[in-house]
């Protein structure tokens, strides 16, 4: 499961459509016991300030089996020029530093195996 942000305005700025359905199934997943691996997309200037917020929402989750860190990428940005659309997508790539302080601290917070 992916999970970019709690806060559903942002989440819907993100990927186009709400978190909502998607913390419910988490929520339920973990109630039936069934193992989690949970992705978060680390977008610079967007959800890092999320970070330990969605850390203590996932840390009382009993299955996880692991925790992704995802660094945001670009590479949709050359599509916004082909299709004449305007380019939404933030300038900002993520830095190896802020990636592995990411998952230090979710880590911390969760004490699950994060991979970055």
């Amino acid at each position: 499961m992916k999970c970019c942000s709690l806060i559903q305005e942002r989440d819907i700025k993100c990927t186009g459509v709400p978190n909502k359905q998607i913390l419910e199934n988490l929520q339920y997943l973990n109630s039936i016991g069934k193992d989690v691996e949970i992705r978060i997309p680390y977008v610079p200037d967007y959800n890092d300030g999320q970070i330990e917020k969605i850390a203590r929402f996932l840390a009382p989750l009993k299955n996880l089996t692991k925790i992704r860190v995802l660094p945001y990428h670009n590479y949709a940005g050359s599509k916004y020029g082909a299709l004449n659309i305007p380019n939404t997508l933030p300038d900002r790539l993520p830095t190896d530093e802020e990636i592995q302080r990411t998952a230090e601290t979710i880590k911390k917070i969760t004490n699950c195996i994060v991979i970055s």
